[in-house]
């Protein structure tokens, strides 16, 4: 990222508390990061030449809008670790959130809500997390109540 990015300001306190590096120039943050400064500068200049050409390509490509050319200094990097955001069509489960195998066979004593019970209720469409939480806690009073009373039937 560089200087005329809004995010920057973000990464100037991160710069400041250690937790990003923050550099003049693509040479000075190569050494930072230990990165060949070459490697750098040929992605910086193929991203820079490929947005100059179209960036329309570059916003489906990358998954986000680069309305940035990222080609002024100051430059930052971070270190950015994968998480886990959902789950997409995970386990299927019956009307009780019992888990069923493929042949709709219940699992004895396995109930999934939520996320990783998703598959049920999207299908192949994301689910934004603010609206996958009213699901997730009526699949979890459903599991519970289904639950108990399988237990209250023993």
């Amino acid at each position: 990222m560089d200087g005329s990015n809004p995010f920057a300001e973000y990464l100037e306190k991160d710069a400041a508390s250690g937790a990003a590096y923050k550099a003049d120039t693509l040479e000075e943050l190569a050494a930072l990061i230990d990165v060949p400064a070459e490697a750098l500068t040929a992605s910086q200049e193929e991203f820079h030449s490929e947005y100059e050409a179209d960036p329309a390509p570059l916003d489906r490509a990358l998954g986000v809008c680069p309305k940035y050319d990222v080609s002024q200094g100051p430059f930052y990097a971070q270190t950015v670790y994968p998480r886990l955001l959902f789950t997409m069509a995970g386990l299927e489960v019956n009307e009780n959130c019992q888990v069923v195998t493929t042949q709709d066979q219940v699992v004895p004593n396995l109930y999934a809500v939520g996320e990783i019970a998703f598959g049920n209720c999207f299908f192949d469409e994301y689910v934004c997390g603010s609206c996958a939480i009213q699901i997730a806690v009526n699949m979890g009073r459903i599991a519970g109540e289904s639950a108990a009373q399988e237990i209250e039937a023993r």
